[in-house]
């Protein structure tokens, strides 16, 4: 028979189970209806060209400089700022995706920062989180450097936004050699490397 005293640390053990299960559920859900989106969209691609004349350099650069895999992607995400209806040359489209790519960054930083410091984070898996804290840092820091760059030193500009990258891919290498399969944290990053490729196209189509 299970004591009074047993049974209620029982319960607690339960209710803290429960809990984490709703908290990891969610989050998982909420990363999976992003990147759902995202697929059906990818969906609609079809060949002919996009136009509309109110977003000249995004329609040219969307059409005709990126693969018909990410062209809906490219005119979405370039579209949700309303500077790039009159973006006139790709320099300002690039200023418009390093502002969203910056964001993203944040958001999926702040994410695994707030999952480094969760009780019910498994402990092997923080070390790992760090090291993607610190990736996205450099990713920032990167970003950050291009409009500097695009003034003073073009192709440097290219090199920053393909560093940029390059720290995104070392988290991902890091998750992989851990064998991170948690999806919240996998769908974020999947994201965060669309706007970063974004990125490194337009600026190296200046």
């Amino acid at each position: 028979m299970v004591s009074h005293k047993n049974m209620k640390f029982l319960c607690n053990v339960g209710i803290i189970l429960i809990a984490f299960l709703i908290f990891n559920s969610s989050q998982i859900t909420y990363a999976a209806n992003e990147e759902e989106n995202i697929a059906k969209e990818a969906k609609l691609i079809v060949e002919k060209p996009i136009n509309d004349q109110s977003y000249k350099a995004l329609t040219e650069f969307c059409n005709h400089r990126i693969t018909n895999e990410d062209r809906l992607f490219c005119v979405r995400v370039l579209k949700s700022s309303p500077v790039s209806a009159t973006a006139n040359d790709y320099v300002s489209l690039l200023k418009i995706a390093i502002d969203l790519s910056v964001g993203n960054a944040k958001k999926t930083k702040d994410y695994i920062t707030t999952l480094s410091s969760n009780n019910a984070t498994k402990p092997p898996l923080i070390p790992v989180l760090k090291e993607c804290i610190s990736a996205y840092d450099e990713t920032l820091n990167q970003l950050s450097l291009i409009a500097v760059d695009l003034v003073d030193d073009p192709p440097m500009a290219s090199y920053d936004a393909h560093q940029a990258n390059e720290e995104l891919r070392n988290c991902e290498n890091s998750l992989q050699i851990c064998k991170v399969a948690d999806e919240s944290i996998l769908s974020r990053h999947k994201i965060a490397k669309a706007y970063g490729r974004l990125v490194e196209e337009i600026a190296n189509s200046i």
